[in-house]
């Protein structure tokens, strides 16, 4: 039985303190500046507690660190090392007695952070830059940084016009930040776009952000070392698709074509691309551009869809009689050598009903006699012969919406 396990096990049951080492979540003991974790940490190690930065700046091996993790943790403060943001431990490195009093000089400091550096380099704490004149290296994954004061830092500031947007998927949005510099405006700003989420907002090079996913994200806006966040909420998108001419009936042999509209967040889409179907293609059938033929009598119900969204209705397909054509005349023939006139009247039958309103075209296929059109009327012809010509026969054509509905003989007899 590992007794020391089973300590650390209640423990941390009955003590444990909830935060994050190295992003992750984590429950842990602090106690005398000494952490103790199941979760692995090492030198340069980061833990944030009660909304506070330590940073590991020791460890030690217990039971070959297998189970838990135990290490020195020191509060770590905000620093920017050559001009970009780090975290480090800082303390003051000057020190001298005098009388048996501790006397600091404030000049020299030591920084203990995981981020490398070089001799001559600035780091900037507090607002004031300090030049590194030594670095410690000898323990692996943290530097101690010796530098010494050198001045003021210059003073950056960042802002935005508005802190948060909402937009719909596949929207942008335009960032521009006013930044400054010992509070005069940089016109030149060296800026850093940074999105904490990509797979809900991206940002480019020059701030403009393209919303990608449902959800929130934060994009951070980076002016040395100075940062501003800007929070996006992206909403889903409304599809809606209508139909403004719903049938309710339809003839067999019959086409009609539905007028659809689509909007895209209640604004109407150009050129949509718009699925129709039937449920019942023996019935009616229904094309890609909307068009209903009714095919048989009987119920069907046609949809349309448009990025997800539908609407639908029922129709009703009637069956009707096929059309028939008939021709009549005034009695009597074409003779030869003696001039008559004849008058020929088509008709359209819709069954036993006359289709009153139809109208015909008449032609005729090359005669052998004189034959000359006195009147026309929308269903009727009047025609005559000549004299002195041969006998013989011609066909009167009759024409329904271009479609040949008749084909009369006409006979020329002595």
């Amino acid at each position: 039985m590992n007794t020391v396990k089973n300590i650390y096990d209640l423990a941390i049951k009955r003590d444990g303190l909830n935060g994050v080492i190295d992003y992750k979540p984590s429950t842990f003991l602090i106690k005398n500046e000494t952490l103790i974790s199941a979760t692995p940490f090492y030198l340069g190690s980061i833990v944030n507690y009660n909304n506070k930065n330590y940073m590991v700046i020791d460890t030690v091996n217990e039971f070959n660190q297998s189970v838990y993790w135990k290490g020195t943790i020191d509060v770590a403060q905000d620093i920017k090392i050559n001009g970009v943001r780090s975290l480090g431990v800082v303390k003051l490195a000057n020190q001298i007695t005098v009388s048996e009093t501790v006397q600091v000089l404030d000049d020299k400091y030591s920084f203990k952070t995981p981020t490398m550096t070089y001799v001559d380099a600035m780091i900037e704490y507090k607002k004031k830059l300090y030049k590194v004149s030594s670095i410690d290296d000898t323990k692996d994954g943290l530097y101690t940084i010796y530098a010494k004061y050198n001045g003021l830092a210059k003073s950056y500031s960042i802002t935005l016009s508005e802190t948060s947007t909402s937009l719909n998927i596949g929207k942008t949005y335009q960032l521009s930040p006013t930044c400054k510099v010992d509070n005069v405006a940089d016109s030149s700003p060296v800026i850093t776009y940074t999105s904490l989420n990509p797979s809900i907002a991206t940002v480019n090079s020059s701030g403009l952000i393209t919303t990608v996913g449902e959800g929130t994200t934060r994009i951070e806006v980076d002016y040395q070392g100075e940062v501003a966040l800007f929070e996006v909420n992206v909403l889903a998108n409304v599809y809606a698709i209508s139909i403004t001419n719903k049938p309710t009936s339809l003839n067999t042999g019959t086409t009609y074509s539905l007028i659809a509209s689509c909007t895209l967040n209640g604004e109407v889409v150009s050129n949509p691309t718009i699925t129709y179907s039937s449920d019942n293609p023996s019935v009616a059938t229904v094309s890609n551009s909307g068009v209903i033929t009714g095919v048989m009598s009987g119920n069907v119900n046609i949809k349309a869809t448009y990025e997800g969204a539908s609407t639908s209705f029922s129709l009703v397909i009637e069956a009707v009689s096929l059309p028939t054509y008939t021709i009549e005349s005034d009695s009597g023939a074409f003779a030869v050598g003696r001039m008559r006139t004849r008058i020929f009247t088509a008709h359209r039958l819709l069954g036993s009903t006359e289709d009153t309103s139809a109208t015909f075209t008449f032609s005729f296929t090359s005669p052998n006699a004189s034959i000359t059109v006195n009147a026309t009327t929308g269903n009727s012809i009047t025609i005559y012969n000549g004299i002195g010509y041969v006998s013989g026969s011609t066909n009167l054509i009759v024409k329904y919406n271009g479609e040949v509905v008749i084909t009369q003989p006409i006979t020329f007899s002595k």
